[in-house]
C-alpha cells in the first residue's frame, strides 16, 4: 500500500497529529500493521507525523510516555530511523539506541522496541528499487542476504544534526526532492566504521 501511495503522490500527509489519548491514538495507527502497549502510568502524550512525499514515506514520533512498539517493515520498502534529539535513548533488538544511533530495518522483517519517555525519531521508508540505484550513486553496491538484514551504527554528532535538518525541512515541505537524503542515509550506512555490526536478529 505505502510503496502505490509514494508513486501516486508528489505529497501527501497521511497523518498530523497530537495524541493526549491512547485508545484514539491506537485507533489512528491500526491500519499501520504496528502495535503498542502503554508501559507507563499516568497521561499519554505523543505526536505523530507521515508524509508520502515522492517515492518516500517520511514519518516523525514523538512519544513522552514509556511504550512497547511492535510491527512490520513497509512491504518492498528499506526504512531508516534518525534520532530526532539528543536525548533519546530506548532499546531496539537488544541494543541500546541513543541520539548518535542510525539505524536500518531488515527488509520485510518484524519490528519490536521498547522506548522511554524521551522518544523522538524520524522514519524515512524508500522503494527498494530507488533504496539501491542510490546505493550504486555513491559507490556502494549492495548484494546478499547480509545487506536484507537490521544493521545499527553510531555517527558522529555533526552528521547526525546534518541529517535531521533535512528530515525537518523535508517534513516542512521546503524540500521537494529525496535524492540527496537517501544518499546521505546510504552513505552513512556504507562508510561507517561501524556497520558491520548487525542487530541481533
Amino acid at each position: 500500500m505505502l510503496v502505490e501511495l509514494v508513486q501516486d503522490h508528489s505529497r501527501l500527509i497521511l497523518i498530523d497529529q497530537g495524541f493526549q489519548d491512547f485508545g484514539q491514538f491506537e485507533a489512528a495507527v491500526d491500519d499501520w500493521n504496528l502495535d503498542f502497549i502503554l508501559l507507563s502510568k499516568g497521561g499519554f502524550d505523543a505526536n505523530l507525523h507521515y508524509s508520502a512525499i515522492n517515492n518516500c514515506v517520511l514519518g516523525k514520533a514523538t512519544f513522552h510516555c514509556r511504550l512497547e512498539q511492535r510491527g512490520e517493515a513497509p512491504k518492498g520498502m528499506r526504512t531508516f530511523v534518525v534520532p530526532a534529539s539528543d536525548r533519546v535513548s530506548y532499546h531496539w533488538r537488544r541494543r541500546h539506541i541513543t541520539g548518535s544511533t542510525l539505524q536500518l530495518f531488515p527488509k520485510n522483517g518484524e519490528l519490536f522496541s521498547v522506548s522511554g519517555k524521551n522518544f523522538s525519531c524520524y522514519i524515512i521508508s524508500f522503494p527498494e528499487r530507488h533504496f539501491q540505484e542510490a546505493a550504486k550513486s555513491v559507490g556502494y553496491v549492495l548484494q546478499g542476504a547480509k545487506c536484507e538484514k537490521a544493521f545499527v551504527w553510531e555517527e558522529k554528532e555533526s552528521d547526525v544534526l546534518n541529517l535531521r535538518n533535512w528530515c525537518s525541512l523535508y517534513q516542512q515541505g521546503f524540500i521537494d526532492k529525496n535524492d540527496t537524503l537517501l544518499q546521505m542515509l546510504i552513505s552513512s550506512f556504507a562508510f561507517s566504521e561501524k556497520v558491520d555490526k548487525q542487530a541481533h536478529n
